[in-house]
């Protein structure tokens, strides 16, 4: 099944966070080479490379919502209460999903986490997973830890 590499600038501000889609590409060394490309120029060169991210998407193949979309429906508040659950159980954090729902800190990093699980592969879930606990609610897993995490929530 072919995959693209999705590159992805991204980073907050007073006001939110601004998300740019930069490309899509052919592997993850030509999503690198864009990543060098871009931080040369203007705005992106204010920020640092971390603001880079990649993501591997399968070509031809309906990656969500594919029974429809229907705002917090039922089954993704279902999802995001057991998504919450299994990530707390594991950082120690006592929040209930509608407390998260409200801190934003906390509920982007659950959506950023819903999001890359998306890929099958676990090792750049976990990493990615460490990256948005620990720049968004301060906490960090030890491996095998994370790596129990990413297995359970890849089951969800």
């Amino acid at each position: 099944m072919d995959k693209v590499f999705v590159l992805v600038h991204e980073y907050e501000f007073d006001e939110g966070r601004e998300t740019k889609m930069l490309g899509a590409y052919s592997s993850q060394e030509k999503a690198d080479e864009a990543i060098e490309r871009y931080f040369k120029l203007d705005g992106f060169r204010d920020y640092p490379k971390a603001c880079f991210w990649t993501y591997e998407m399968d070509v031809d193949v309906d990656e969500d919502w594919r029974e429809g979309f229907e705002s917090a429906s039922d089954e993704n508040v279902k999802r995001f209460v057991r998504l919450t659950d299994i990530v707390n159980s594991y950082t120690g954090i006592t929040q209930t999903a509608a407390e998260a729902w409200d801190d934003k800190d906390y509920y982007f990093a659950l959506c950023e986490i819903s999001y890359i699980l998306r890929t099958e592969d676990e090792e750049k879930i976990m990493h990615y997973i460490n990256k948005v606990l620990r720049e968004n609610v301060g906490t960090e897993l030890e491996e095998d830890e994370c790596r129990e995490l990413t297995r359970e929530l890849m089951n969800l």
